[in-house]
């Protein structure tokens, strides 16, 4: 790859690495509640952008508890972050299962230990559930894959394809974490 379209495309990432600090802040990280989806949806929009009550009503999607799972970190009353996990299945479905499908953090509270706490949560919630856990990325997000691999999540297919997702300057990568290792 030229070095000019590798820095394209680390820049592109570049909003969601890590800070290099080391101290962390302490969060409460539990069920979203229809009261949290505001803030949830402004933090969508800001980075997104879109249509903030079509973007709630896309969260709220999320809040039967059957088939997806919604949580909210907060510091104080401030939502700092919300993590989504949701089954897939169906015929375009490769790997049927349950998956860990997004993280978003305040920009400024990220390196703080926001995704790891939102990680661990939704990984504890659905051990109870499933024997294997999925997640699929971006080949050049590294921060989300490092943040993965401490949980012991490991490289199942490379390149990987999920209906409906493009992978904008990489691929698709695809990870499992089996609970029985836990």
């Amino acid at each position: 790859m030229p070095a000019e379209l590798m820095f394209q495309v680390m820049d592109m990432f570049e909003p969601y690495r890590r800070k290099r600090e080391n101290r962390k802040i302490t969060c409460q990280v539990s069920h979203a509640q229809d009261a949290d989806l505001p803030d949830m949806a402004n933090l969508i929009v800001d980075r997104e952008g879109g249509e903030h009550q079509e973007t709630i009503k896309g969260l709220h999607r999320y809040l039967s508890g059957e088939l997806a799972h919604l949580f909210v970190a907060k510091v104080g009353d401030e939502v700092v972050g919300f993590g989504k996990s949701r089954k897939f299945s169906g015929k375009d479905v490769q790997y049927e299962g349950w998956y860990l499908s997004g993280v978003m953090v305040k920009p400024e509270y990220r390196g703080l230990g926001i995704g790891n706490a939102l990680t661990e949560k939704r990984i504890m919630a659905l051990k109870a559930i499933t024997r294997k856990i999925y997640y699929f990325v971006n080949s050049n997000n590294r921060v989300s894959i490092e943040l993965h691999d401490k949980f012991g999540f490991r490289l199942l297919v490379e390149p990987f394809e999920f209906p409906d997702v493009v992978f904008k300057s990489g691929h698709g990568c695809l990870y499992c974490l089996s609970t029985d290792d836990l």
